[in-house]
């Protein structure tokens, strides 16, 4: 940043392990705005890099890997209304809810990795505190009150919540009368 771009022919990323003396050379492509860009994948161990262009040098920079917490798996608890006699169910690797007003879900998440605690962000504002577990698994009661979707947030470094979730959808299925049968 700062030179112009046109000025340069052609730019390359030179890039490194941190435990390692020994440069790599990638050569950069210029991107939609004609400035040059570079993507590095699979980035699983801290790299210093640097940009190179016409004999000038950037300084050497760091890039610092983090383990951050996302959700491995959710598993769900039906809990019905008490007036259906339905026992509670329970849904397995699955985030998405459909029950009937007034159903309480259990929604036990497992982190990607290790977190203290976490919260269910419900769309219109609704925010429910996940608890941890002796497992490791996080968990918070949600009442089924109308449609819409979720997401998890989890806790990361320094107790920061980021997104640890795809939005999940909440479902309001409507309610049957009851049916009589006779068996003879």
């Amino acid at each position: 940043r700062g030179l112009d771009p046109e000025a340069f022919d052609a730019m390359e990323l030179v890039v490194r392990s941190a435990d390692s003396t020994t440069w790599t050379r990638l050569l950069m492509a210029r991107d939609s705005t004609g400035e040059y860009a570079f993507r590095l994948f699979d980035v699983g161990a801290p790299v210093d890099y640097a940009v190179e262009g016409a004999g000038v040098r950037s300084p050497v920079y760091r890039l610092d890997v983090a383990n951050l917490p996302y959700v491995k798996q959710i598993d769900l608890q039906y809990r019905y209304p008490s007036y259906t006699q339905l026992p509670p169910r329970d849904v397995e690797g699955t985030g998405d809810i459909a029950a009937l007003a007034g159903t309480m879900v259990r929604v036990r998440v497992t982190p990607t990795v290790p977190t203290d605690g976490g919260r269910i962000v419900v769309d219109g504002g609704e925010t429910l505190q996940l608890a941890p577990t002796s497992d490791g698994s996080l968990i918070a009661m949600l009442r089924v009150a109308r449609p819409g979707f979720y997401k998890v947030e989890l806790q990361g470094p320094d107790n920061h919540l980021m997104t640890g979730s795809l939005t999940y959808n909440i479902d309001v299925l409507q309610d049957r009368p009851p049916t009589v049968s006779f068996t003879k």
